[in-house]
C-alpha cells in the first residue's frame, strides 16, 4: 500500500435534508459513504468519524483507502450539479490518520 501521506484523497460531499424531519444526510459522491445527523455540523462530524474509521481499517489491512468502495448512486451526482456550494470543512478528528489533502473536501447543499 502507498503511504497515506502520499495518497491524495478528494471528496465531494452532498448534504441534503433527510426524509425524517430535523435530520440531515451527507453522501460522499466518489465513494459510497454516508452519514446522518440532526444538524449540518453533526452530520459532518459523523461522516468524518466514518471516514477516519475506514482509513484506519484500510491502513491496518494494508489497503488503499476507499479502493473497494463504489461510487454513490447517480441521483446523488444529479443533485450535486444543482446544489449550492458550501464553505466548510470536515472536522479533523484524528490528524495522525487523516491525510492533509482531505481538508480540501468540497461540500454542497441540495
Amino acid at each position: 500500500m502507498d503511504n497515506l501521506e502520499n495518497c491524495k484523497i478528494e471528496l465531494r460531499v452532498l448534504l441534503t435534508p433527510s426524509r425524517e424531519p430535523g435530520l440531515w444526510h451527507a453522501q460522499v459522491l466518489d465513494y459510497d459513504l454516508a452519514a446522518d445527523g440532526d444538524s449540518i455540523d453533526s452530520v459532518l462530524y459523523e461522516l468524518s468519524r466514518i471516514i477516519n474509521v475506514h482509513i484506519a481499517a484500510s491502513e491496518q489491512l494494508g489497503l488503499h483507502p476507499f479502493k473497494c468502495l463504489d461510487k454513490a448512486p447517480q441521483k446523488c451526482f444529479d443533485l450535486w450539479d444543482k446544489a449550492k456550494r458550501l464553505v466548510a470543512t470536515l472536522p479533523d478528528l484524528s490528524p495522525t490518520i487523516l491525510p492533509k489533502e482531505l481538508a480540501n473536501t468540497e461540500l454542497a447543499v441540495a
